[in-house]
């Protein structure tokens, strides 16, 4: 068993890693968000038409899926880390 030092110690560093790992996703989103509102404003403005609106769409989709399923590979790293320190 690991003195409690060490376990507290690995907990902090958990507790930090999952939290840049959420901020991380955070900024990610946040950027690709404003990006979509602006071509959504366009559409509703007119300037652009539905069909470009709908790629724009569907790409801003692919690329939330890509964030999510890279902040779960992150996510999953550090509680597995978590688990070999216990």
């Amino acid at each position: 068993m690991m003195p409690d030092d060490e376990i507290h110690r690995a907990r902090t560093l958990r507790l930090k890693m999952t939290k840049e790992n959420r901020m991380r996703a955070r900024t990610q989103v946040a950027a690709i968000s404003m990006k979509y509102r602006a071509v959504k404003n366009s559409m509703l403005s007119g300037a652009i038409d539905k069909a470009a609106f709908e790629k724009a769409y569907n790409l801003v989709a692919r690329t939330i899926r890509r964030y999510r399923q890279e902040f779960t590979e992150r996510q999953k790293a550090i509680e597995e880390s978590w688990a070999l320190t216990l």
